[in-house]
């Protein structure tokens, strides 16, 4: 199924998640200032208001990928949260329950979830 870890490996994808983060942001940018040109605003996510979109794809298209585009940005947003909450939940829990959380089965833990991920934020 998975290959072995090796260094290598883990190099060659660091290498390619981040080549691949660069291009596609390189032509968000570049497309962002072919298609707003002067008007381009600090926050693409305000360039890209139906209102703002309607002359060049027409109403309805534009009141669609706005819709669209502001649902992938919650939804990145969230994931994103999760993501990065679940470290720091790990990191207070240890910190409160020191080496007892290594030890302490899953769902013994879990019952301090709510609160220490409270306290986290």
């Amino acid at each position: 199924l998975l290959k072995p870890y090796t260094r290598h490996s883990f190099n060659s994808m660091t290498a390619l998640a981040l080549l691949l983060c660069n291009t596609l942001y390189s032509v968000i940018a570049i497309t962002s200032n072919i298609a707003f040109g002067d008007d381009l605003q600090d926050d693409v996510l305000n360039n890209l208001d139906a209102d703002v979109m309607a002359p060049l794809i027409g109403n309805l298209p534009a009141n669609i990928i706005a819709c669209v585009v502001r649902l992938g940005f919650f939804i990145s947003i969230v994931g994103s949260f999760v993501l990065a909450l679940h470290p720091l939940r790990h990191c207070v829990m240890e910190m409160i329950l020191g080496s007892k959380y290594l030890t302490t089965r899953a769902h013994q833990a879990s019952k301090l979830f709510l609160p220490i991920t409270l306290l986290a934020m």
